[in-house]
């Protein structure tokens, strides 16, 4: 089996093999890997660099295959955030292009790669942090008060993706 070890000197993922050889896994600043409820996959989110376009990716603890799940979608809109819900499904944030912290909340099927919109908001509201317990996202977000997006209030918000899920 393969291990990803998170550098956080310089927020890059290592690599390191089945036999011990330690190698970039990609060369951008990455997000700090988070490995499946049964230790054989992880995804993370890269490059993770201010305004830039960034991805997830899944990474195959087993063989070593690395897939890029959702990049951009339309030309504007990416993915923010991902946490595992279980082995068959990733609770997403994905946000209104490179500017903002945050976006709407999303599942992906990781079976048949599907997308699940879970919330519709404009842009003044935002999810920011997810949190997955027994059927349920905890969402931390903030809602801007005008279309300006100079102030904002920050919000917590609990969604039963149960409805959404087999």
């Amino acid at each position: 089996m393969y291990q990803l070890k998170y550098r956080r000197s310089d927020n890059r993922i290592e690599l390191i093999t089945e036999y011990g050889e330690k190698k970039l896994l990609n060369d951008s600043i990455s997000s700090k890997p988070t490995i499946s409820p049964g230790g054989l996959k992880a995804i993370y989110l890269s490059p993770c660099e201010w305004e830039s376009i960034t991805k997830l990716y899944l990474f195959d603890l087993r063989n070593g295959d690395n897939i890029q799940l959702i990049g951009d979608i339309d030309g504007a809109y990416m993915p923010k955030g991902a946490i595992w819900v279980d082995n068959s499904y990733l609770a997403l944030i994905i946000g209104f292009g490179t500017f903002s912290d945050g976006g709407n909340v999303y599942l992906y099927n990781l079976m048949d790669s599907q997308l699940i919109k879970i919330t519709d908001w404009d842009q003044r509201k935002q999810v920011v942090k997810l949190e997955y317990n027994s059927g349920f996202l905890k969402c931390k977000g903030i809602e801007y008060l005008s279309d300006m997006m100079e102030e904002y209030i920050e919000f917590k918000e609990i969604l039963d993706i149960k409805l959404y899920t087999l």
